[in-house]
């Protein structure tokens, strides 16, 4: 049986210093080459706040901190 949970996390990545967003393009279909925030999909069993700060290392390169 897969197990996918369907719940997806999306970052918003702000750079203080310049007072802006981090995007990234689609790579893939939907709205392939349209801006959006980095975000995917949460493996079985990962802690959302895991799957943003992955996600968003895999789409950025940065590595991010979880803020409230």
């Amino acid at each position: 049986m897969y197990k996918n949970p369907k719940v997806a996390v999306d970052a918003v990545i702000l750079d203080a210093k310049r007072r802006t967003i981090v995007l990234i393009k689609r790579a893939n279909e939907p709205y392939k080459g349209y801006f959006a925030l980095p975000g995917g999909f949460v493996e079985y069993g990962e802690r959302v706040e895991d799957a943003c700060k992955r996600e968003a290392k895999e789409e950025t390169s940065l590595d991010v901190e979880i803020v409230d």
